[in-house]
């Protein structure tokens, strides 16, 4: 575990707990096993230190819901967690009981790889020429209304094994949280949530969700999720049938969310329709129609009807514009920023912003306005970079700075994350070659 991370009540800090297991590794290793034998999680692991963290980009900080709640255990408890949770993700694999459209919190996927599921099933209608729209569903306080009888549920589905089974059991029981705020503590015993900041916790929710994603929705429905960002993807050949469908599915998920405690939002659910004959379907959530809507944003990339990505290349940009002048204002404010920090920033900070998801969207930046845009913004890094005047050209100020076209990084992840989604390669597609003639 990380020593950067924040210690429970106790003030242990991992570099503490490391060090104890390294002095006695045997005498930890017999207390591990014995709570998985006792099937006990020890009273003083279980309380939660909670610091409240504003969420980003909340215009009513007066709300409960602009807040995100941190739970600060002890390492030694987390501890335990990571070692039967893996012990339960290690089961539930090798009976193949884990549901494959469950991309967060799972080894060996990310966000890409959930985008690019999405929209192969959307580019494959429109190639067919049917309709397709997608749901992308919120759930109000997924992770603390997670509903305990509903996990364990879960938990003898998947045959989980008795000694885990019985240990988790022990672990949710007498659970508390404390808070200080305003001078004062207030103790709560929990009920129901995973905490955030937990090892167990996310894990845990996928477990309550992958009931919702093995659900049997009408033809034509895909659903996914990324931890609890929940997306449905329907297709159709008619505006007729589309309804149905959708509608259909809708109503079995908003069910299921009864079942489990858990609330679907149709506030904050967003749909979109890639196919103009599909804007005039009535699709409905809970007695509540739901309106189209240009654009969605899908786990940080903006996709909009046509799936042309120019909205999401002119956020990124305008993104890393922010968070450079941002950085700037800490380095040097009177001299301005050294042209080594400056170099520093750019390629640790803002080109892993940009080329984010790149093999999503990467495949636009050949196009004479991307590259255009992508220039640009470049042009301003290079010529800061070598404290340059303003009238030298972007191919020196980039051969000087020694920074690589930007529009051709783009392309290049690109290159490497298709390559990973895909298993081939496209050595025509590969920018390289053309990198010199571009400098």
């Amino acid at each position: 575990m990380s020593p950067k991370k924040a210690p429970g009540l106790d003030n242990f800090r991992s570099d503490i707990c490391q060090q104890f297991a390294t002095d006695y590794p045997r005498l930890l290793t017999d207390i591990l096993n014995r709570c998985l034998t006792l099937q006990h999680f020890p009273d003083q692991w279980k309380t939660a230190y909670v610091k409240i963290i504003p969420k980003p980009g909340k215009s009513d900080y007066s709300a409960l819901e602009s807040f995100r709640p941190i739970g600060l255990l002890p390492v030694f408890g987390k501890l335990l967690e990571k070692l039967f949770i893996k012990r339960v993700v290690y089961h539930a694999q090798r009976n193949n009981r884990l549901n494959k459209f469950q991309f967060g919190f799972r080894e060996q996927t990310n966000t890409c790889e959930a985008i690019h599921t999405a929209l192969k099933i959307i580019k494959l209608a429109k190639s067919e020429k049917h309709l397709s729209i997608a749901i992308s569903l919120d759930i109000k306080a997924a992770f603390d209304n997670a509903w305990w009888p509903a996990l364990f549920h879960r938990l003898r589905h998947i045959q989980c094994p008795n000694n885990i089974f019985g240990l988790i059991q022990d672990y949710v029981r007498d659970r508390k949280v404390i808070l200080d705020h305003a001078g004062r503590r207030v103790t709560k015993t929990m009920s129901k949530g995973c905490i955030q900041g937990s090892t167990c916790g996310p894990v845990l929710w996928n477990i309550i969700l992958d009931e919702l994603l093995d659900a049997r929705l009408p033809a034509g429905c895909h659903i996914q999720a990324f931890a609890d960002d929940v997306l449905l993807v329907v297709t159709a050949a008619s505006v007729g049938e589309l309804e149905s469908a959708a509608n259909l599915a809708l109503h079995h998920i908003v069910e299921w969310g009864r079942s489990v405690k858990l609330t679907f939002g149709h506030t904050k659910t967003k749909l979109i329709a890639f196919t103009p004959k599909a804007k005039v379907a009535s699709i409905n959530m809970d007695g509540h129609r739901l309106s189209f809507v240009p654009e969605v944003k899908l786990l940080g990339v903006i996709l909009d009807e046509k799936l042309n990505f120019g909205k999401h290349v002119k956020q990124v940009i305008n993104k890393a514009v922010r968070i450079f002048n941002t950085l700037c204002m800490y380095s040097r404010p009177t001299w301005g920023a050294h042209p080594e920090n400056i170099s520093t920033i750019y390629h640790q900070v803002i080109v892993p912003t940009i080329t984010y998801a790149a093999g999503i969207w990467g495949h636009v930046a050949q196009e004479r306005c991307i590259r255009r845009a992508l220039g640009s913004m470049q042009r301003g890094f290079a010529i800061k970079a070598i404290r340059g005047f303003r009238t030298v050209s972007s191919s020196a100020a980039l051969a000087l700075a020694q920074f690589m076209p930007l529009d051709l990084k783009v392309r290049e992840v690109c290159a490497v994350e298709r390559a990973r989604l895909l298993g081939t390669s496209d050595p025509q597609r590969h920018p390289s070659r053309k990198t010199n003639s571009r400098l």
